[in-house]
C-alpha cells in the first residue's frame, strides 16, 4: 500500500520521550507521608482542566470563543465547486456521499450522541471564474485578508458565484445542466461585480495581520489550519440521518451555520496521494459576505483511499472544533507523536477515534467521567474504555453559566441518571502539562487497536498546533507495533503503546508512577496512581 505524503506521515523515533519504564509488577512503591490508597478521584475534574494559551488552536481547556459548538445540533453548510480548467466529472450528491452520513455518524458515535452534526448542502457545482491553478492553491498557502488571489480570491468567487445562482433561482436540482444533470452556476464575471474588499483588519477590527502558513494543515484562524443523496430542496430530514437539510442557493443564510464546507470537484488540483492540499480557517471572521462573515471554513480537495475517506472532513472539522494539529510539522525529522490514537494526527488509514482528553476539551464527556489527581498521595481508578457503549450520563445537566477560564468543562451527568462511569484520568505535571490516562480497545472507531490497555499521554496545553502538543507514552519502546499486517497509516511502534496489567510507567522527574493492577471481562481497568 502507498504512503501517504505529507501531513500524515510520520517517522518513527524510538525513545523519544525521556520517560522511564518498568515491565515488572508492583513498582508504584509506597513512599513516606503518602496515605493509604483511595478509590477515584481526590478533587473535583475542574482543577485537572490544564488551560492553553491565546485565540488559536491550542489543547488547553477551555477552547476559545469562535470555534463551533461542539454539542446539541451543529449545522454545516456544505457547497461545491469546480473550476474551468478541472469540470467536476461527478454529481454534487456523489461528492456529498463520500463524506456523508459518515462524517455525522463518526461524530454521534465518538460524543456518545452529545453531537448531532447536519450538513446544508447546497447542490450545484459553483463554477469559478478562474481556472485552479490561477489562484496559486498549494500546500502551505493560508488566507491571507486583501490578497488578491489564493484562499481570499477563492472565497470571495465562491460568495459572489452563490449570490448569482441565488439571482437566476438556482435551487441546484433543476435547469440546464452539466452532462450528468448537475446545474452549474459560472462564476465568470462575478470578481467585477464583487470586487474583494479590503480585510476585516483593515476595516478597523482588532484582529491581528495573519501570519503566513505554515503547513497546509495549520495555520490558525488567521492564516490555515490544513489538510446519500440529497432531497428536495428545504426538506428537513429525520434528525441525526446525517443529511440535515438540502438548500437553495437563494436560502444560505451564512449566520445560521455553525461552520462552512467547500468540497471541491475530486479533479481539482492533485490526488492526495501526491500533496494534501485539504485545510481550515476556523475560529475568527473571514470574509463579509451580506449574512454574516465566513468563518470556521474547511476546503476538502481531492478524495481519500480507502473504506474511510470521510476521516479527512472529520479531522478539519475537528479545527472547527478547536482541535490541534497533532502531527508534526517543526524542523527536523518527526518525534513518535500520537501515531495513530487520534484523527487529528492520523486521518488515513482503518478508523480511529479521539483522545479521551480532547473529547473533554469538547464537552463529549462530562466532568463525572474525569478522575482528577492533583497531588500527593495514592489512588485507584477503575477506567471505561473509551468506546463502550454510552450510559444516560451522556446525556448531561447544561453547564453552569460560568465556567471561567480553566474550570473544567461545567458538564455534569444529568440529575436521576446512574453515576458517570471513569473514562480518562487526569494527573497535572505542571501549569501547562498534564499526564493523561484512559483505556483504548477495538471498537466501532478504533479498528486498528491490536494491543488493548491502558493509553498514557502527556498533554502540553501551551504547545502549538503542530509542534507535538501531546504525546503518547509508549509501553513498548523501541518495537516494531502489534499489527499482523503492517499499514502504511499507522505509525507501527504506537500501535503497541497501550500498558497491561502488571506494567508499570514512572517518571522520577515528575513526581508520579502508574500502575496498572487488573482488567475485568468488559474491559474496565484498574490502575494505581501514585504522586509524590
Amino acid at each position: 500500500m502507498q504512503r501517504i505524503p505529507g501531513r500524515r506521515a510520520a517517522a518513527a523515533v524510538g525513545g523519544s520521550l525521556a520517560l522511564v519504564l518498568s515491565q515488572s509488577p508492583g513498582m508504584a512503591i509506597a513512599l513516606p507521608g503518602i496515605p493509604a490508597v483511595v478509590a477515584g478521584s481526590v478533587a473535583e475534574a475542574r482543577e485537572c482542566a490544564v488551560p492553553g494559551t491565546g485565540p488559536g488552536l491550542h489543547s488547553g481547556i477551555p477552547t476559545p470563543e469562535g470555534y463551533s459548538p461542539t454539542r446539541g445540533t451543529v449545522s454545516a453548510l456544505t457547497l461545491f465547486v469546480d473550476f474551468p480548467d478541472a469540470e467536476a466529472q461527478i454529481t454534487t450528491e456523489e461528492r456529498l456521499a463520500e463524506f456523508f452520513p459518515a462524517t455525522s455518524e463518526y461524530f454521534a458515535a465518538s460524543s456518545y450522541g452529545a453531537l448531532d452534526y447536519r450538513p446544508a448542502p447546497v447542490h450545484g457545482w459553483l463554477r469559478m471564474p478562474q481556472p485552479f491553478e490561477a489562484y496559486g492553491i498549494d500546500r502551505g498557502v493560508g488566507w491571507h485578508p486583501g490578497d488578491p488571489q489564493g484562499y481570499n480570491r477563492l472565497m470571495h468567487d465562491i460568495v459572489a458565484a452563490l449570490d448569482r445562482a441565488a439571482g437566476e433561482g438556482g435551487s441546484g436540482t433543476g435547469g440546464a445542466g452539466d452532462r450528468d444533470g448537475t446545474p452549474v452556476r459560472d462564476g465568470t464575471g462575478a470578481r467585477a461585480d464583487n470586487p474583494a474588499p479590503d480585510s476585516p483588519a483593515a476595516a478597523g477590527t482588532s484582529a491581528p495581520a495573519p501570519p503566513a502558513a505554515e503547513d497546509a494543515d495549520t495555520a490558525a484562524a488567521a492564516a490555515g489550519t490544513v489538510a446519500a443523496p440529497g432531497t428536495a430542496p428545504g426538506t428537513a430530514t429525520a434528525a441525526g440521518d446525517g443529511r440535515g437539510v438540502e438548500l437553495a442557493a437563494a436560502d444560505v443564510d451564512f449566520s445560521a451555520h455553525d461552520l462552512v464546507n467547500v468540497l471541491a470537484a475530486p479533479n481539482a488540483g492533485p490526488p492526495a496521494v501526491e500533496k494534501v492540499l485539504s485545510v481550515s480557517f476556523p475560529g475568527r471572521p473571514l470574509i463579509p459576505t451580506a449574512t454574516g462573515p465566513l468563518h470556521n471554513v474547511s476546503f476538502i480537495w481531492s478524495s481519500q483511499p480507502g473504506h474511510t475517506p470521510h476521516r479527512v472532513l472529520v479531522h478539519e472539522n475537528g479545527h472547527a472544533f478547536g482541535l490541534p494539529d497533532l502531527y508534526w510539522t517543526g524542523e527536523g525529522p518527526s518525534p513518535e507523536l500520537t501515531g495513530h490514537w487520534d484523527v487529528m494526527e492520523q486521518d488515513w488509514g482503518p478508523s480511529n477515534d479521539i483522545l479521551a482528553w480532547h473529547k473533554w476539551k469538547m464537552g463529549w464527556l462530562t466532568d463525572g467521567e474525569v478522575d482528577c489527581v492533583p497531588g500527593p498521595g495514592v489512588t485507584e481508578h477503575t477506567i471505561t474504555p473509551l468506546g463502550a457503549a454510552a450510559t444516560a450520563a451522556h446525556h448531561p445537566a447544561p453547564a453552569a453559566p460560568e465556567p471561567a477560564v480553566g474550570v473544567g468543562t461545567g458538564l455534569t451527568a444529568a440529575p436521576g441518571t446512574d453515576a458517570p462511569r471513569t473514562r480518562l484520568v487526569t494527573v497535572p505535571l505542571g501549569p501547562s502539562e498534564v499526564l493523561t490516562l484512559e483505556v483504548r480497545a477495538p471498537s466501532e472507531l478504533d479498528e486498528a487497536v491490536c494491543r488493548p490497555g491502558v493509553l498514557l499521554a502527556r498533554v502540553d496545553t501551551h504547545r502549538p498546533s503542530g509542534e507535538g502538543p501531546v504525546r503518547v507514552v509508549d509501553a513498548t519502546p523501541g518495537s516494531d507495533g502489534c499489527l499482523e499486517l503492517p499499514d502504511p497509516q499507522v505509525t507501527p511502534g504506537l500501535s503497541d503503546a497501550p500498558h497491561r496489567p502488571g506494567e508499570t510507567f514512572r517518571d522520577e522527574e515528575a513526581g508520579v508512577s502508574v500502575e496498572v493492577t487488573g482488567v475485568d471481562a468488559d474491559g474496565n481497568h484498574t490502575v494505581r496512581v501514585t504522586r509524590w
